[in-house]
């Protein structure tokens, strides 16, 4: 409905702009009042900055402002600095592949094989410690200050302490690969992706574990904490078919949501909105999911859709695709789409929610791709 604001526009143009000009400066006045202001802003990339051999990860702490970097080939850390991108290296366990931050501690842990490297954030000390096999998913929850870690072919659960680096063992059976946090129940969810896994929760206050569902392939989740519920990208449920599974943890409920993926999707949620959103690693297909009435919006995005991140105070998603070199960019309100060409093979990205830069991992050039994200 206009309500009045073409009428009171062209009253505007014709009674009180004596020129052209004026004229067509109320008139993007108008368009600005429109638009909003964010509209004028457009996703750029900004720098791109070097790294060590084979980056593979890629995490930010907003408080401090910087940036890790796992490189796997060289067993190194790229620290980026997000004001000057200024990089400094530390030597980290063999071959590390994944990252997870602790920004109230000001610690940055690092997986690689058998081993774990713990980084103070203030000074760049390093403590190495061991673990029985080869990490490939953490979740970090903070409450207890504690680093759950999921290893490969290793049925149980490794849990570092973050204020002792002390290290325990919790049994999970199965074959986990994904694992996800909700800091608000201090619960923990672990899924895998052979025939016998199950989804599992943990209590972190007690130590205890019971199964959600058995049979059941995980590919990933992403936790909903103000809801409290989960969504699960799986197969086996139901049918071998991809799907969405979402797990009200209040009530005990379940509801399927139908995903013709062709391979293994990514799944996120802005927490903000409450909505979710899965990319399909063997297509170009994109799914929104309203976390309110799980009706589904389908949208194009790139080649080889991976990592996801999510600008949660500007309601933007960014997905990795691999493919075609490129990051999409989803507006989140108009679910919009923009394209970003960055380096060659881009693996992993971040966001910072201070600054609202992105950096994205380009594993085959040994490179960070700096998004201004504003």
């Amino acid at each position: 409905m206009d309500r009045g604001g073409g009428r009171m526009k062209e009253f505007i143009l014709h009674h009180f702009c004596d020129n052209v000009f004026a004229a067509a400066l109320i008139a993007l006045l108008f368009t600005v009042d429109t638009l909003g202001p964010r509209a004028l802003y457009a996703q750029k990339v900004m720098a791109t900055i070097p790294t060590g051999a084979l980056p593979t990860d890629v995490v930010v702490n907003p408080v401090t402002d910087k940036i890790y970097v796992s490189n796997t080939y060289d067993s190194t850390v790229t620290v980026i600095d997000g004001a000057r991108n200024s990089t400094a290296t530390i030597h980290a366990c063999f071959a590390p592949q994944m990252l997870v931050v602790n920004p109230a501690m000001n610690r940055i842990y690092a997986a690689g094989s058998e081993s774990v490297t713990v980084i103070d954030g203030a000074t760049d000390d390093t403590i190495d410690i061991p673990v029985p096999a080869d990490p490939i998913a953490m979740a970090l929850n903070p409450v207890p200050n504690r680093l759950y870690i999921v290893c490969r072919n290793f049925g149980q659960l490794v849990v570092i302490d973050g204020k002792t680096n002390a290290v325990s063992f919790l049994p999970v059976g199965g074959s986990p690969v994904t694992i996800a946090a909700n800091m608000r129940t201090n619960m923990i969810y672990i899924g895998g992706i052979s025939v016998d896994s199950s989804l599992i929760v943990l209590d972190c206050a007690t130590g205890r574990m019971h199964v959600i569902l058995d049979t059941i392939i995980v590919y990933g989740i992403t936790v909903d904490p103000a809801a409290n519920k989960i969504y699960v990208s799986c197969a086996g449920r139901r049918t071998n078919s991809p799907e969405v599974l979402v797990v009200d943890c209040s009530t005990g409920t379940f509801h399927d949501i139908n995903y013709a993926a062709v391979d293994n999707p990514s799944i996120a949620l802005n927490p903000a909105t409450g909505k979710v959103y899965v990319a399909d690693r063997g297509s170009s297909d994109i799914k929104v999911i309203d976390g309110a009435t799980y009706e589904t919006t389908t949208l194009t995005g790139g080649a080889g859709q991976g990592a996801m991140a999510v600008d949660e105070a500007l309601n933007r998603i960014y997905i990795a695709n691999s493919n075609d070199n490129t990051v999409t960019v989803l507006d989140g309100r108009t679910n919009g789409i923009t394209t970003l060409r960055v380096g060659t093979k881009p693996v992993a990205i971040a966001v910072n929610s201070v600054t609202h830069k992105v950096y994205v991992v380009n594993q085959y050039d040994n490179t960070v791709t700096v998004i201004d994200g504003r």
